[in-house]
């Protein structure tokens, strides 16, 4: 792993001497993070994105995430979801470009815990030209998601939905170069958020339609093509589970409103 690390990092430096030798080594990528919860369509949208020529994706190996790249997986992971947890921020910017291909206008990564509103504040200060998506799920399908992984029960799993939301509301109504995009919208109206996106970074404007995605879905599928799982993921749950999760979420119906959703009946 160490020498393979080497050998991006010898890379990276040979690829900053040739851009200084051929006169442009004030080269300005724009940096695009898809800041998003996990289960929540950010592979989907990830791939997506990657079908542009003008991408560069950080790591394509481990679903896109930089968090997850040697070296840099020793912060990024000790403390996931901690808020008041410090990483060193420039070094995991020097591992990131070892991995990008500079050579490319646009640079993307997307590791979910990066939605934090603290993080998104340091990323956005330390990497010039930095864009964010900031992407949401409907929360009853996120909650199944968390559920069927065995890593919450529903109402930890409530709570862990309201607090990504309520990060993304600061990230939205904070960074300066920001889209937001539902999950629901992107998988329901494909065309129509290709060309957001589009508008957001005209860089993108090649990007298409994958036919079929690499994902794991509620189907149990490694690759399908765009729908809607929602509908499947929410009848998974009982009537005793969307009260567990009314719950957590009836006391928050602000942040709910705020991205469109609402209380779902579990009669």
């Amino acid at each position: 792993m160490i020498g393979y690390l080497t050998q991006r990092y010898i890379r990276y430096l040979k690829s900053v001497k040739i851009f200084q030798k051929i006169g442009i080594k004030n080269v300005r990528n724009k940096y695009l993070f898809i800041l998003s919860p996990p289960f929540s369509g950010s592979s989907i949208l990830t791939q997506t994105c990657a079908t542009s020529e003008s991408i560069s994706v950080v790591n394509q190996y481990d679903n896109f995430e930089g968090q997850f790249l040697p070296i840099a997986r020793l912060w990024m992971r000790k403390h996931p979801w901690r808020e008041s947890y410090r990483m060193p921020w420039h070094t995991i910017k020097f591992i990131w470009r070892c991995f990008w291909d500079l050579s490319k206008p646009v640079l993307i990564e997307k590791s979910p815990p990066n939605l934090l509103a603290n993080r998104a504040e340091i990323i956005d200060r330390i990497f010039p030209n930095a864009y964010f998506i900031c992407l949401i799920r409907d929360p009853y399908a996120f909650v199944e998601g968390c559920v069927r992984r065995k890593i919450y029960n529903h109402q930890d799993a409530a709570k862990f939905w309201l607090l990504c939301a309520d990060n993304q509301v600061t990230n939205i109504e904070s960074r300066g170069k920001v889209l937001s995009v539902k999950y629901e919208e992107f998988v329901n109206d494909p065309i129509q958020t290709l060309e957001k996106i589009k508008i957001f970074i005209p860089e993108l404007a090649d990007i298409n339609l994958p036919k079929s995605f690499g994902i794991h879905n509620v189907e149990g599928l490694k690759k399908t093509e765009l729908k809607d799982f929602n509908e499947i993921k929410k009848n998974n749950l009982t009537s005793e589970n969307i009260q567990d999760i009314n719950a957590v979420l009836s006391n928050r119906k602000d942040i709910l409103g705020y991205f469109g959703y609402r209380i779902l009946d579990n009669n």
